[in-house]
């Protein structure tokens, strides 16, 4: 879990530069987690969050020291070339701030939530490190949210055959220790949001 975030005097200045949102909106994204994780720094504490500025019609990465928080720089995502960063990682940090582009028909009855999936992996002779594509964005209703609800309603047939559909495309067939992972969102209050493993979706258990 990466800490509140704080600014280096090179990254107040980057921001204030490049962006058109305050400093004090882009710490309000990450500290809320409205943001999209393309990668960790081997050996460094280091995270690349990805985030759409609304004002700006257009993607940035921030990159923070998850032990302190601190954000030593902030970069337009076309200057960022340490992380691949996908078109499902794209699209998935415009929708957590803009909503999805359109609502697939619900499963059932019930309060609408915004379920943004993404798969972490390890693939044959690179690093240790977990590899993390998104995988996309579906649309549920439930008469209850939490944990329990949230994982059934994933692993109901028609999701699930979508999901593995979807991981199929994006994730490389040589990926081993495959895990998923879900941010469900149905309000705007920070309350309203809920980020979790599903860790028997590939039946294994939880690590």
């Amino acid at each position: 879990m990466v800490l509140q975030a704080s600014f280096t005097l090179h990254a107040f200045e980057r921001a204030r530069a490049r962006l058109s949102l305050t400093l004090a909106e882009v710490k309000a994204l990450l500290d809320d987690d409205l943001v999209v994780l393309i990668g960790r720094e081997d050996n460094s504490p280091r995270v690349h969050r990805l985030f759409y500025s609304a004002p700006d019609q257009y993607w940035f990465v921030a990159i923070q020291d998850e032990e302190n928080g601190e954000v030593v720089t902030v970069l337009p995502v076309d200057y960022h070339n340490a992380f691949r960063v996908s078109e499902g990682a794209l699209n998935m940090a415009k929708e957590i701030i803009l909503g999805p582009p359109s609502v697939p028909e619900p499963v059932k009855n019930g309060k609408s939530v915004n379920l943004f999936f993404w798969c972490e992996f390890l693939l044959p002779r690179k690093s240790a490190c977990f590899e993390r594509v998104s995988i996309g964005l579906m649309c549920v209703n439930l008469d209850l949210i939490g944990r329990n609800e949230i994982e059934q309603a994933i692993l109901q047939p028609k999701i699930r055959r979508w999901i593995e559909t979807e991981i199929a495309k994006h994730v490389p067939a040589e990926a081993y220790a495959k895990r998923l992972f879900v941010r469900a969102e149905w309000g705007k209050r920070k309350k309203d949001r809920l980020s979790l493993r599903i860790s028997n979706f590939f039946g294994g258990g939880s690590r």
